[in-house]
């Protein structure tokens, strides 16, 4: 404990003092160590002194309730910045929810901050990471992970091969520096598989993400490339990757659908989804891209820069040296476990371009079940959540010509693929069921338990939105579509001025004048500066149409007035003359004058 030795001496002199005297030892004690009196208390029992102090009896007894509690960490909670900080302070919280009056009584600071901190509602209660679990995959292709990265090192300058990122001219105040290269910015693209953390790179010259790039990508990877050197190929029956614009793209998306892919994106903001990619990507960076600058041959194209890139990735993927932690196999040997089965050869690039469409066929199911896509029957029996007249999704599949896939929402909303055969017909012309369609995947969600504070997050989004759906409470937020608590909470009725005429706190305060001495000081006359009385302005004449409308505003319509203004102002009349001018019309008795105009 620090300050040990003087607590120990201070515990002597408490206990040699008379009665009376232990208050003014620990208050003078509280003013040389800076602290409260409650923590030389605290210190001094540490040291075994007791006070021998009754215990309150109301000691444990709380008056604010759940519900009050609750709404003050929502409010704080509320208030927090995207990178966590909360602007409100408990004590404002609390002055704000009383003068709303939806709580009881201003309590103390202190206490509210303690029982947040005991019922885990505290801020830093709030900001605790979401637990999160282990998944697995079992076997290769069975998953991949996507993520696309702007190469931070390099890029390529024009006709003068590779260029290094300085970091006194590239960094984030210096914006117009990254629009120069804008076109020169090297994207690396990467697939990992899940199961083996085998991977595939490629790199592309382009000034950012798009369409035709991930698909010439997605194509490259999943092609057979040199099954000797480099084995990694296949269509994988799953792809995570994060919600980039490329790849949220209709094209891409069908193109996937069509080969049987199932594509999911994390939720923004979490990069542990796919943790995986990050770190290969990481290794490509440390591995291959640190490196490039020791060569003799120096990067001169994009091209040259894949070239090399192939023979790193065939190397170290290949040698024990640089085997996966993980399963302790070198990747491509870990990745040539993959059975017949579980490898699905990718299409030609034609027939690729082929599945391209940001618009999937439809087809209206059956009172039978079946649907009819070019002049060819398919039965639906065996797809889930399917009902009579509705419209489903249907493309060729492209491993099995005629037969289609077809794309609906199981049970659970998730957008589930089926292989669905031709549905043939006997020498009756009846049709036969000899085959039944079956689910590729049935999908699953794979989420941990919800503690407490989970919970307890939950509740207080709802208290504020009425909704526990973060997703939607982001998007009432973003689009200010509904206030915090229903508009309930004025968050400045505490800031209103108060009726406090009568205290003393708030009478006037006398001030003292400053003696500056009497130093010879020149005396400047002040300038004068004319009056408004006697500053002359040249004000306009207007109409006197203009006047009888502002005489008619004013006092409403008098039978004869009109001929009678007209006859008398027909030259006009000055704006700053209106009112004079209408009292001497409504005044009979005393005689109209004719204002003298005078030329400007």
């Amino acid at each position: 404990m620090k300050n040990q030795a003087y607590y120990e001496s201070l515990k002597n002199r408490l206990e040699q003092a008379d009665h009376g005297e232990h208050g003014r030892l620990v208050q003078s004690a509280s003013e040389f160590l800076g602290c409260t009196t409650m923590t030389i208390y605290r210190n001094l029992s540490k040291v075994g002194y007791s006070s021998d102090r009754k215990t309150r009896s109301d000691k444990g007894n709380i008056e604010i309730t759940q519900d009050e509690l609750k709404l003050i960490a929502s409010m704080i909670r509320q208030s927090e910045r995207a990178n966590h900080k909360s602007l409100m302070p408990i004590k404002v919280a609390i002055e704000i929810a009383y003068n709303n009056g939806k709580i009881a009584k201003m309590y103390n600071d202190t206490t509210v901050a303690r029982l947040m901190r005991e019922h885990k509602l505290s801020s830093k209660d709030m900001q605790r990471a979401t637990p999160h679990v282990n998944l697995k995959t079992t076997h290769p292709n069975e998953q991949w992970q996507f993520d696309p990265s702007i190469c931070v090192l390099y890029y390529l300058k024009g006709g003068k091969g590779m260029a290094v990122m300085d970091k006194d001219r590239f960094y984030k105040n210096k914006p117009k520096n990254f629009e120069k290269i804008a076109n020169e910015r090297v994207f690396r693209y990467v697939v990992v598989d899940h199961t083996t953390g085998a991977f595939y790179c490629k790199y592309y010259l382009t000034a950012g993400e798009n369409t035709e790039t991930l698909f010439d990508f997605l194509v490259t990877a999943m092609s057979e490339k040199d099954r000797i050197k480099n084995p990694f190929e296949g269509v994988p029956f799953a792809l995570y990757w994060d919600k980039g614009s490329a790849n949220q793209s209709n094209l891409i998306k069908a193109f996937l659908d069509a080969l049987g892919v199932k594509h999911s994106a994390h939720i923004r903001g979490n990069s542990r989804a796919k943790g995986l990619a990050e770190k290969t990507n990481d290794i490509i960076e440390r591995h291959f891209e640190g490196t490039l600058y020791l060569g003799k041959h120096q990067i001169q194209s994009i091209d040259d820069l894949n070239h090399k890139c192939e023979l790193w990735q065939r190397h170290f993927q290949s040698s024990k040296r640089y085997a996966h932690t993980r399963h302790g196999m070198p990747r491509f040997t870990a990745w040539r476990k993959i059975t017949t089965e579980q490898l699905r050869l990718c299409p030609p690039v034609e027939v690729c371009k082929m599945l391209l469409t940001d618009k999937a066929d439809t087809a209206k199911v059956g009172g039978d079940y079946i649907i009819t896509y070019k002049r060819k029957d398919y039965r639906l029996t065996g797809v889930d959540n399917i009902s009579i007249g509705d419209r489903v999704a249907v493309a060729y599949n492209p491993y099995d010509y005629p037969n289609i896939r077809v794309t609906h929402p199981n049970s659970f909303g998730e957008m589930i693929t089926y292989d669905i055969p031709e549905v043939t017909k006997d020498e009756w012309g009846f049709k036969s069921d000899a085959y039944h369609a079956n689910a590729m995947t049935d999908g699953h969600h794979h989420t941990a338990p919800l503690t407490q504070a989970d919970l307890n997050r939950q509740e207080l989004d709802e208290i504020a939105y009425g909704t526990r759906d973060q997703a939607e409470i982001d998007k009432i937020r973003n689009k200010k579509t509904k206030p915090a608590f229903d508009g309930e909470i004025d968050p400045y009725t505490y800031l209103q001025e108060k009726d406090d005429n009568h205290s003393t706190l708030n009478i006037p305060k006398q001030g003292k004048p400053l003696d500056i001495g009497e130093p010879a000081l020149q005396k400047i006359r002040p300038t004068q500066r004319p009056s408004l009385d006697t500053v002359k302005r040249d004000e306009p004449v207007l109409p006197v149409l203009d006047f009888i409308k502002w005489f008619v505003k004013q006092y409403g319509v008098i039978d004869g007035m009109n001929e009678r203004i007209r006859s008398q102002y027909a030259d006009g009349i000055k704006q700053g003359d209106y009112q004079r001018i209408a009292d001497q019309l409504l005044t009979p008795t005393e005689p109209l004058t004719t204002p003298q105009l005078k030329v400007v």
